[in-house]
């Protein structure tokens, strides 16, 4: 064989070495966000009992009858408003957790499509 052609070899040798490693570590930072995603997933599902427990002390302070002093003019219920803080702040964290673990598995899906996709060309 003459020179040229074993530096070819060589240097097809070490691009498919490459290759081989890129591989790995493409495949360790998917099952890593797959990993995340799980964690965030079962994150949010922890969260919905703290907010199923707040939709039902705001429901059962609803149903409590109003006693409203002389003039007609109803007391502030801070009890309620703090629950429906509670509320609100429970939903957004939910909601930004479905968001993010959404956005993982979009990567985690453009990952499979790319990694099994036929080359182009």
């Amino acid at each position: 064989m003459n020179l040229g052609l074993r530096g070819k070899i060589s240097q097809t040798h070490e691009l498919i070495r490459k290759l081989e490693v890129a591989v790995r570590e493409n495949t360790h930072q998917a099952a890593h966000l797959e990993k995340c995603r799980s964690n965030i997933m079962r994150v949010r599902s922890t969260m919905m009992e703290p907010l199923g427990q707040c939709k039902r002390r705001i429901g059962f302070r609803a149903s409590i009858p109003k006693q409203t002093p002389e003039g007609d003019v109803e007391p502030e219920d801070t009890v309620t408003l703090a629950l429906e803080q509670e509320q609100a702040a429970l939903t957004a964290i939910i909601e930004q957790m479905k968001n993010k673990a959404d956005a993982l598995g979009e990567m985690l899906e453009r990952h499979h499509v790319a990694k099994y996709a036929p080359p182009h060309g």
